[in-house]
Order: C-alpha cells, then sequence, then structure tokens
C-alpha cells in the first residue's frame, strides 16, 4: 500500500501527532482496562507482552516522525496494518466478542480513510471485519445478529463516508494550493514588475535631465543590460528623410559598442510596421520569420518598440534573445516606457543643442556671434601662452557698406553680408573661428598661426571678394564689394584678449586710412 496524504503538501495539519496522541490514549486504556478488570494469569501476560510490542511502535513511529524523514508516509502505513493486528489481539484477550476495544477498529479506519483511496480504505475495512469474525468466531453464537450487523455495517459505512469526505478534501486542497502557487508567482512577478517599472521611471527622470547624447545612450544600454536582464540592445533613429534606419550603437555580449555598427539599413518589414504605426512588436520565434532583420545570426526571438517623443516617430530600441519566446507582455510595456523616455531625453539634448546654437550663432549670417567670439579668444589666448604658439586675428570691415544700403535697401544688404561671410568660410580652416563683430564687421581667430601666414589668408579673402559679385540680378542687383582688414599677432602684440582686440581694430580702420580694400598690420 501506498499512502496518498502523508507525503504531499496540505494545507491541513499533519495526523502524525494526532495519531501518537490516540495511540497513548489507547495505551492509558488499556492499562487501566488491566488493573480494574478481573483476568486470568495468562490473559494478563498476553495483555503485558502486547503492550510491551504497542509501547516499543508507538517510540519508534515518535522518533520517526521527530526526525521526519521522506518515507514517513510509508512507515504510517505500515504502522496502520500493525494497529489492525494490535487491536484484533487486545480483543481477543479483552472479552473477545464482548470487549468494547473493537471501537479502535474505527480510529484506524479514519486514519486510512485519510491516508488512502477511497477504495484502498473500504478494502481495508471489509479486512477488518472478515479479520474480527475470523478470530472472534462466538460473534456468531453469543450477540445478536442485529449487533453484529451494525459493528460490520458501520465500519463499511465510516470507511466509505469518511474516504469519500477524505478524497473531496484533498482534490479541493489540490486546487487551492495549486491556486495558491500561481497567486505566490503572480504576486512575486507582480513586485518583480513594479520594482523594475519604478527603476524604470526612476531613471527615465534621470535621463530627461541629461543633455549629453551620448551619456543618454549609454545610460539606455545600461538599463537594457542591468535592469531588464536583456542580452542584446540596439539603437536606431530615422535618417535619411525617414527611409533609412541608423544603429547609433548597440549592447552585444556584455559589450557597448558606437563604433563598427552596421550601415544604413532600409526601413522594410517589421521595422516599418513598428515605425509606421508606432506599436511595439514582440517576436516570439525568428525562425522563417520574413521582414526581420536580425542583428545576431544566433537570435530567436525579439522586441522592437517605437522612440516616439511628442507624437513624433524618431527611431526604435530593438532587443534579441537567443531564446525563444524570451519577451513577455511585461518587458514590452517597460521597455516601451524607456523607449518613450530615450526619446524625450534625445529630443530634449537636439532642442538644448539648438538653443546654445541660437545663443552664440548670429542669426542672419550664421557664424558666430560677439559673444562667443569673446570666451573663444580667451581660451585661445590662454592655450597660446601656455604652448608658447602664435595666435593672429583679423577683422574685415566692408567698404562703404551703408551706401549700399541706402542705394538698394536692407535686404540687399543682409544678401551682401552673406555673401561675404561665404567668401571668408572658403578662405579659412575648419580650426579657425570667425564671428561677426559688429554690423558690417567681421572677426577670425587664427590659432597657431604666425603673422605672414595670417597676411596671406587676409590677402586672399580682400582678393577674393573684390573679385566677386553677390546677388542674383533678379530679385536683387549684382553687387560688388571690398573689404579692409586689419591684422595682429600674439605674443608679439598685445598682453590680453582687450589690447589684442584694440591692435586688430586699429589695423583694420589703419586699412580704411590707406584707401580702403586694403590689408594693415599693427
Amino acid at each position: 500500500m501506498r499512502a496518498i496524504a502523508g507525503s504531499i503538501r496540505s494545507l491541513f495539519p499533519r495526523l502524525e501527532s494526532i495519531y501518537i496522541a490516540s495511540r497513548a490514549i489507547t495505551a492509558a486504556a488499556v492499562l487501566v482496562w488491566m488493573l480494574t478488570s478481573v483476568q486470568t494469569d495468562s490473559a494478563h501476560r498476553a495483555l503485558a507482552f502486547g503492550m510491551v510490542i504497542f509501547g516499543a511502535h508507538l517510540l519508534v513511529f515518535y522518533f520517526i516522525w521527530r526526525k521526519r524523514p521522506k518515507f514517513i508516509g510509508d512507515v504510517f502505513a505500515y504502522s496502520l496494518i500493525f494497529d489492525i493486528i494490535f487491536v484484533t489481539y487486545l480483543i481477543k484477550y479483552t472479552g473477545g466478542a464482548f470487549s468494547g476495544f473493537y471501537l479502535l477498529y474505527y480510529v484506524a479506519i479514519m486514519f486510512s480513510a485519510y491516508y488512502f483511496s477511497l477504495n484502498t480504505c473500504v478494502g481495508l475495512s471489509f479486512a477488518i471485519t472478515t479479520v474480527y469474525i475470523v478470530s472472534n468466531p462466538e460473534l456468531l453464537t453469543k450477540i445478536s445478529l442485529i449487533e453484529l450487523a451494525i459493528r460490520v455495517g458501520f465500519a463499511w459505512f465510516f470507511a466509505y463516508a469518511v474516504g469519500y469526505v477524505s478524497r473531496h478534501m484533498r482534490q479541493s486542497e489540490g486546487k487551492l494550493l495549486k491556486l495558491l502557487d500561481t497567486l505566490n508567482e503572480s504576486t512575486t512577478e507582480l513586485e518583480r514588475s513594479q520594482t523594475r517599472v519604478e527603476t524604470i521611471y526612476e531613471t527615465a527622470r534621470v535621463l530627461g535631465e541629461i543633455h549629453d547624447e551620448k551619456e543618454i545612450t549609454d545610460n539606455v544600454l545600461d538599463i537594457a543590460e542591468n535592469i531588464l536582464g536583456f542580452e542584446m540592445c540596439s539603437i536606431q533613429f530615422l535618417a535619411g528623410a525617414g527611409g533609412e534606419l541608423h544603429e547609433r550603437a548597440r549592447l552585444q555580449d556584455s559589450r557597448r559598442r558606437t563604433d563598427k555598427l552596421r550601415e544604413r539599413v532600409r526601413l522594410e518589414g517589421v521595422a516599418a510596421a513598428v515605425i509606421d504605426t508606432g506599436v511595439a512588436q514582440r517576436l516570439i520565434d525568428l525562425d522563417g520569420k520574413h521582414g526581420y532583420l536580425p542583428m545576431s545570426e544566433s537570435a530567436k526571438s525579439a522586441l522592437i518598440v517605437p522612440m516616439i517623443s511628442h507624437s513624433k516617430v524618431l527611431g526604435l530600441l530593438q532587443a534579441e534573445s537567443n531564446k525563444v519566446n524570451r519577451f513577455n507582455e511585461m518587458d514590452q510595456k517597460v521597455f516601451s516606457i524607456l523607449a518613450a523616455s530615450a526619446a524625450m531625453a534625445y529630443e530634449n539634448s537636439r532642442l538644448n543643442r539648438e538653443l546654445e546654437k541660437m545663443v552664440i550663432i548670429d542669426e542672419l549670417t550664421g557664424v558666430y556671434n560677439y559673444r562667443y567670439f569673446n570666451e573663444k579668444l580667451a581660451d585661445e589666448k590662454k592655450r597660446a601662452a601656455r604652448y608658447r604658439q602664435p595666435l593672429s586675428l583679423l577683422m574685415v570691415d566692408i567698404d562703404w557698406f551703408k551706401r549700399c544700403n541706402d542705394t538698394y535697401g536692407h535686404e540687399a544688404g543682409n544678401v551682401l553680408l552673406k555673401g561675404i561671410v561665404g567668401v571668408i568660410k572658403v578662405n579659412i580652416r575648419d580650426t579657425d573661428v570667425l564671428a561677426r563683430y559688429g554690423g558690417e564687421e567681421f572677426i577670425v581667430i587664427l590659432p597657431q598661426t604666425l603673422h605672414e601666414d595670417a597676411h596671406l589668408i587676409a590677402e586672399r579673402i580682400r582678393s577674393e571678394i573684390d573679385n566677386s559679385r553677390f546677388g542674383d540680378g533678379v530679385k536683387y542687383p549684382l553687387l560688388h564689394a571690398t573689404v579692409s582688414i586689419g591684422i595682429t599677432t600674439f605674443p608679439d602684440n598685445g598682453r590680453n584678449e582687450e589690447e589684442i582686440v584694440q591692435l586688430v581694430d586699429r589695423a583694420m580702420y589703419l586699412a580704411k586710412g590707406q584707401g580702403k580694400n586694403a590689408v594693415a598690420t599693427v
């Protein structure tokens, strides 16, 4: 026989302690009966021997129960068999057919009904009543058949009733335990998801305060790896008028990289669907999945979410895994939160750059303004002094600019300003700084440039402007202009930024005093 309930989880108290208590009460009852009843010496010895065996069995069971071995259920099953034998032995020597200890059979049946199946319990009750009658044949002659039928029938009824109730209790208990397991798993997952969402929201708040794109990218990949636990993640932006995707950065094999990324890819398939609809897609199994371009050849599942800011899709966050069905619905929701936060952070970074650009850029000509020039000159002067390198300045002033405005209008004057800026830009280096100093005055910082080289640059600018014509000849007339350019070089001239500017300004006026369309040096 195999115990059903003795070795499985249960919501009900374990019956081993009740079993031991009932056996202790049984032993006490037998001892009282032995002390108060008249019995022969042979019966007394037989009962004493049976009590010794019963006590030893009870001690062994108690020892095993306290240690709680995994096979306590099987031990309990064999213990019930011993109980049936002991009760039969007890009835035999305490009055046989007239012994009241037959009631202990019902206790054994009760415990067997809990530990065994219904059929086993009913069969066991039939075996008990058979053993009871066979071991006490006087039952058929010394008590009425009605009383015997009650004793036997009640045993069978008790076995069936308790077994039936016990079976349904176990079934209900199993369903309840399964429901509790599911509830515990759901609660644990909910707590884990809540923690992840709270972390994402907190990190997203921090993202909104970052204006450096590289730092934003590092934070997004860090969240994907350490909070979401993704093995692979890619940040991709729309490029080429929205027809292509450009990969900005990637997390793969615990490495973050911003170089050697895949080339711009045509926007199509799953990526195009996510961009067009703004709805994330979770790909459970990539085998045979057409229209998806994986980052890794070993990818088995993927999650693609759009980066949306102010109802505009900026790009995608794409995650992959080497496991099929790696991403669940909660991953998609949390990843979408990250994508929205990243999109807002990138957009804020772009707007911040534009704002900074507006602060330092002259709106009309597109070159740096006077404010930026002062800051840049201070930096370049410190660098030149520290490394003992030359630093030259050019001041360019348009000759007769007021006459042009008065004759052709301010719009034509603006065209002229823009045209001259274009000529200057062509003739200076990328490391040089061109700024608008005043209405028609421009100043150029030439780092690491000797006076002789600065003079060549200034002469080239003067000559090309003199030989150029500005305007389209239709809306605006073809305009001719000349410039006067002053030059000074640090450390030969000037000790600080203010003196350097004063000297180059004096040189420019010196060029004008020489008849304009000239280059002069101080």
